[in-house]
C-alpha cells in the first residue's frame, strides 16, 4: 500500500507522520524494510513540512530516532520548523517533550 501510495503522491501530511509513527512502533523482524520505507517517507515529506501540524510533526521526529535514521538536511529543517512552532505556541509540553527525546536519541 505504502510503495503504491508514494507512487501516486497522494500522501499528505498526516498520512505521511502516521505511517511513520506505525513503522517507528513495530518491534517485529524487517528492521531493514522498515528504516528504508520510513527514509522514502521521509523523503517525500522534505516539502511539505509547513504543512504537518504541531503533533505530526513530532511524531516524524519520534519516528526518526525509533529508527535511527540520520538525515542532516531533514532534521535541521524539522528543528527549524519546530522552532517556529514553539515561538508560535503551538507545540505542547508533551511534543516538546517528544522532540527533546527524538533529537537527543539522535544525538543532536
Amino acid at each position: 500500500f505504502v510503495e503504491e501510495a508514494l507512487k501516486m503522491q497522494k500522501l499528505d501530511a498526516m498520512d505521511i507522520s502516521q505511517m511513520l509513527w506505525a513503522l517507528g512502533s513495530q518491534t517485529a523482524s524487517g528492521e531493514a524494510e522498515r528504516r528504508s520505507l520510513a527514509q522514502a517517507l521521509v523523503q517525500r515529506s522534505s516539502d511539505k513540512l509547513e504543512d504537518f501540524p504541531a503533533r505530526s510533526l513530532c511524531n516524524v521526529a519520534w519516528a526518526m530516532a525509533r529508527l535511527d535514521l540520520q538525515d542532516d538536511v531533514f532534521l535541521t529543517a524539522l528543528a527549524q520548523r519546530a522552532a517556529v512552532m514553539l515561538k508560535q505556541g503551538r507545540l505542547s509540553p508533551q511534543g516538546i517533550s517528544n522532540l527533546a527525546w527524538a533529537f537527543a536519541t539522535l544525538g543532536r
